[in-house]
């Protein structure tokens, strides 16, 4: 375990020196508008295959193998679309669309990013977004089309308020990601095949099991598999577990975006002065974008950063509001009827592990087509290379 431990610090390492090579300056798409919420488009850039063909080398799964690999050049789109609102109002957003240079139907994957605190870190901002050079760069270039949407409060709608894991807009912004792609590439004459893949990582895995649900209980549309994961699917029972914590927690700037975004989406109207002890409730009152929550000095530990009502408001539920605002983004008590994989680490050091046990467990209890993909020894950031590494595992199977 060791060993693969330090693959992936190597295979991160390895990529963040990779050079970029050969890409195509910008033009812009000025196709009509289909007949859904399909804007518009601009071509970002055309990417080698030699630069993919480099990411994959240093992937511990793919390794030498991928001088034989056949890959393609891939064109990199921004596509404009309308999206809802959390309020229900539309939305311009945007987000990145990777299609690959090839004549084949392709399976269209539609990727959920994680959690970014840079703007710069957006997809369809494809030269600075690590992510999605990371992951969908190789994918696409394999010869899948890689939907990413930027989700609201990026990229087209960076004026509004990122609805941080708020499973309603996830799932549809998503979803309407996927609209949008096929639009544009009915447009483009860019053939699909009938295969749907749904996957993404932290904020991604949530949004992902969020997607899911949505789908199967608000469309008609197929989903060939859907791979949620570290995600954040019983924020019930994690945020009891976060509140009992004693000793500083990495999820503790994550969960004060979370309660930021809530009390403003579900109109609770808490002050700070009720949930946070002092200073950090005024940190937080006096706080100018949800991005700056990372660089600001509260305590770590749950304990000593939350008023004792408000812990006790997790642990029992006694706040109805709160409880019914956290409850309304649990995603982990219904049951799939298409398959899925839920991949996640024992040891992830974030998002904590009961979030998905606790899935698997009802979702495989009511017989539902779900597998577990537990991996151990892995915190938060490092489970993202195995996951990258399951990914170009399985996906694979599914191109034709």
């Amino acid at each position: 375990m060791k060993y693969y431990k330090m693959t992936y610090k190597i295979y991160f390492l390895a990529i963040a020196f990779i050079s970029i090579l050969s890409f195509s300056s910008c033009s812009k798409d000025d196709k009509a508008k289909l007949n859904t919420n399909y804007d518009k488009s601009d071509l970002i850039q055309s990417v080698n295959k030699e630069v993919s063909r480099g990411l994959l080398a240093v992937n511990p799964v793919v390794g030498k193998n991928a001088n034989n690999l056949p890959l393609n050049d891939i064109d990199i789109y921004k596509i404009i679309y309308t999206t809802k609102n959390y309020d229900g109002k539309d939305v311009k957003v945007s987000g990145a669309l990777l299609v690959p240079k090839t004549n084949l139907p392709l399976t269209l994957i539609s990727y959920q990013h994680g959690t970014i605190w840079k703007e710069s870190d957006t997809p369809s901002e494809y030269d600075t977004g690590k992510e999605i050079k990371m992951l969908a760069t190789p994918l696409a270039s394999m010869g899948f089309a890689v939907a990413v949407p930027d989700y609201i409060g990026y990229g087209a709608s960076l004026d509004h308020m990122h609805p941080y894991e708020h499973a309603q807009t996830l799932a549809q912004t998503s979803y309407d990601m996927i609209e949008a792609s096929r639009d544009f590439l009915k447009d483009k004459k860019v053939l699909l095949n009938n295969k749907l893949i749904l996957t993404g990582y932290s904020e991604g895995g949530s949004a992902t099991m969020a997607l899911h649900k949505y789908m199967e209980e608000n469309t008609n549309d197929p989903i060939t598999l859907s791979i949620p994961a570290s995600g954040a699917y019983n924020k019930t029972a994690s945020n009891i577990a976060f509140a009992q914590e004693q000793k500083q927690s990495l999820m503790t700037k994550y969960f004060l975006w979370i309660v930021n975004g809530y009390n403003q989406i579900y109109n609770l109207n808490i002050s700070w002065s009720e949930l946070l002890n002092t200073p950090s409730d005024k940190l937080m009152a006096d706080l100018r974008s949800n991005l700056d929550i990372e660089t600001l000095n509260v305590p770590m530990e749950p304990s000593k950063l939350l008023t004792p009502t408000f812990s006790e408001a997790l642990i029992t539920g006694n706040n109805k509001a709160i409880a019914d605002a956290v409850k309304d983004n649990d995603r982990w008590e219904w049951t799939p009827k298409q398959p899925m994989m839920i991949f996640y680490s024992s040891t992830d050091n974030i998002v904590n592990p009961i979030n998905a046990s606790t899935a698997i467990q009802h979702m495989q209890s009511n017989h539902a087509p779900v597998q577990a993909i537990k991996v151990d020894g892995f915190d938060h950031f490092q489970a993202f290379g195995a996951y990258m590494a399951t990914l170009l595992k399985v996906l694979p199977n599914y191109q034709k």
